[in-house]
């Protein structure tokens, strides 16, 4: 289990990174899948390096002797195991790969060095039609939402060109946002989907740590202050 145990920290760590996207989490995620299967039928570098080094019957620790399960193998067991997990991991994503790759536009890491005339443009098709109804409830006129996308592909290549690894949707909304209000108000909906679930968990750790037994009548407005 060593070995499925660290494909899936690896994955999770992935998953806890605050700038990560859902297509780049998809990816990982497809890797560890592939990795586990792997596993069913061939031993990880852990389990082959504790099998050079321990047999069925030997006794690995003092008080404790291995061996095998009654009508069990190793390779039985092991394929429970990995089916198990990669079934959960596989129902983890509702939305089609189209959409979830789709998503990946939104990270600018992963933007051409070099403007390319349609780069991004399906991907920008694709997010606009799966949430054309959410975005036309908020306002949005989804019909201009191409043609800002190459018009402020365009802007930011002129301008931030050599800035665009470090650039934030945070920033060039400041910088654009009255020039470009459909395409940026689709990629503030890619951003505030649901990746994880981790900041929520670290917010209430954090509370945790100032609302505490001994403080269970602090009103919100003080603790917002704190």
């Amino acid at each position: 289990m060593h070995d499925v145990v660290t494909s899936l920290a690896k994955l999770s760590l992935k998953i806890q990174k605050t700038a990560t996207s859902l297509g780049e989490i998809k990816e990982t995620m497809d890797a560890s899948i592939a990795v586990l299967r792997k596993y069913k039928t061939r031993d990880g570098p852990k389990l082959r390096s504790f099998k050079t080094t321990v047999e069925d019957g030997q006794t690995y620790t003092e008080n404790l002797t291995l061996s095998k399960g009654p009508g069990q193998t190793l390779l039985g067991v092991r394929e429970a195991v990995i089916d198990s997990i990669t079934a959960c991991l596989e129902r983890r994503f509702e939305c089609s790969d189209e959409v979830i790759a789709s998503t990946q536009v939104s990270n600018f890491r992963l933007w051409p060095s070099e403007l390319e005339d349609d780069f991004g443009d399906d991907m920008v098709q694709v997010l606009t039609t799966q949430f054309r109804s959410s975005l036309a409830g908020q306002g949005v006129e989804t019909t201009a939402i191409e043609a800002e996308w190459t018009m402020l592909k365009s802007r930011l290549y002129s301008r931030n060109k050599n800035q665009l690894t470090t650039l934030s949707w945070e920033r060039v909304n400041n910088m654009y946002g009255e020039d470009f209000p459909n395409i940026l108000s689709l990629m503030d909906l890619v951003l505030a989907l649901p990746v994880q679930s981790a900041e929520c968990e670290r917010v209430f750790s954090q509370m945790k740590l100032v609302k505490s037994d001994w403080r269970s009548r602090l009103r919100s407005d003080r603790y917002l202050n704190i």
